[in-house]
């Protein structure tokens, strides 16, 4: 075998094994790249395979990142969201405009989180939620407001039950 044929063999391998891949679940084209790398692929065929499947459209990291941050379950703040992309291959300001576009802002996914931390821990104390949800990556100004939206009207409640 000619070693022209044998590099065009190892291409039409890697891009078959990234196939599988992108059938399996939704990658970036970094995760694709490093899986190719892990099966063993040079870079420079595991470039190939990724830009063919950019090229026929199966790659799409904008798509990648605007599913991940519409899809995503937990209310974490913008911050967490942009470095769970960037951890995941996307373009730091192309992670930042994706998260910025999304239909629910991050007041409306502190609030989530905010009512999600008292319905499992009641009692949790003013400083440790606002380090939880500091943790989940919402910015301080968010986090005291809300926790002081809340010390309010959970005080008018128990002054409201002594009446």
């Amino acid at each position: 075998m000619s070693p022209e044929s044998a590099q065009r063999a190892s291409e039409r391998h890697a891009r078959l094994t990234a196939l599988r891949m992108l059938a399996l679940r939704r990658l970036t084209e970094a995760q694709l790249f490093a899986k190719l790398e892990r099966k063993g692929f040079d870079p420079e065929v595991a470039a190939a395979a990724v830009a063919s499947c950019k090229r026929d459209r199966l790659l799409d990291d904008t798509l990648y990142a605007t599913l991940y941050v519409e899809g995503k379950r937990a209310p974490v703040g913008d911050a967490r969201l942009v470095a769970e992309l960037v951890k995941r291959g996307i373009d730091r300001d192309a992670a930042r405009e994706r998260v910025a576009e999304s239909s629910i802002d991050e007041s409306a996914r502190i609030e989530a989180a905010y009512t999600r931390l008292r319905r499992t821990h009641a009692s949790l104390s003013y400083q440790s939620a606002a380090r939880r949800l500091e943790r989940l990556g919402f910015p301080a100004s968010s986090i005291y407001r809300v926790l002081r939206e809340h010390a309010g009207a959970d005080l008018g409640d128990v002054l409201a039950d002594l009446n």
